[in-house]
């Protein structure tokens, strides 16, 4: 019988878990197959195997989110630019248009002349 190193209770040789504690008994030296590989190197394999096969995912989701990244919102960034360029034009439109109409009224006012008194008077003896 040996005793648990956890809870100090006997229990009988060979067993790998302790009854009275819980506690799993682990040997002492690890155990190695014939041409095979202890745990310590097994592990180290698997770690190294899942560093690559999250290296392999996180490059895989970052081409994916540039792709979805191009696709989406490059062409809304030229559609945004277009109208902010035609949106401009027609300001700028707007604002010849006004600029015309501010020289057309000058110069109507510059030809007008004022009318002289007989003028005024032939305007209201029509009737």
């Amino acid at each position: 019988m040996a005793n648990c190193p956890f809870c100090s209770a006997s229990v009988p040789d060979g067993v790998q878990k302790c009854k009275h504690c819980g506690e799993w008994l682990t040997p002492t030296q690890p155990t190695v197959q014939k041409g095979g590989k202890d745990g310590l190197q097994m592990i180290g394999e698997a770690a190294k195997t899942g560093v690559t096969v999250y290296a392999v995912l996180s490059v895989v989701g970052l081409a994916v989110g540039l792709v979805f990244f191009l696709a989406f919102f490059l062409p809304s960034w030229n559609r945004a630019e277009k109208m902010q360029g035609e949106i401009m034009n027609n300001m700028t439109k707007g604002l010849d248009e006004n600029r015309k109409f501010d020289e057309d009224r000058e110069q109507f006012f510059q030809k007008a002349r004022p009318m002289t008194a007989d003028e005024m008077q032939g305007l209201f003896d029509r009737k």
